[in-house]
């Protein structure tokens, strides 16, 4: 598991979604980083995930709609200077 700063350029800095949910397959080159709320680290999602797995997270409306039970997932994007489809 990759955690701590990014090695490779943020192309898309730290944020929440808007929505209620963001679904979206494994991308075609590793780049999503999500902050684990336990140790102030981001991690580099796609290394975990097999061939077929999604990555489901909650957004800022999920948030509204609970009214803070659930919070949204902070997340950003890298990448090594490749064509990266998610």
């Amino acid at each position: 598991m990759a955690v701590g700063p990014a090695a490779d350029p943020i192309v898309l800095a730290g944020h929440f979604d808007p929505g209620y949910f963001t679904i979206e397959p494994k991308a075609t080159a590793p780049g999503l980083e999500i902050m684990d709320g336990a140790n102030g680290q981001w991690v580099l999602v796609e290394p975990l995930l097999g061939a077929d797995d999604l990555v489901i997270f909650a957004c800022e409306e999920l948030r509204c709609a609970t009214k803070g039970y659930l919070s949204p997932t902070w997340h950003r994007v890298s990448t090594k200077q490749e064509v990266r489809f998610s």
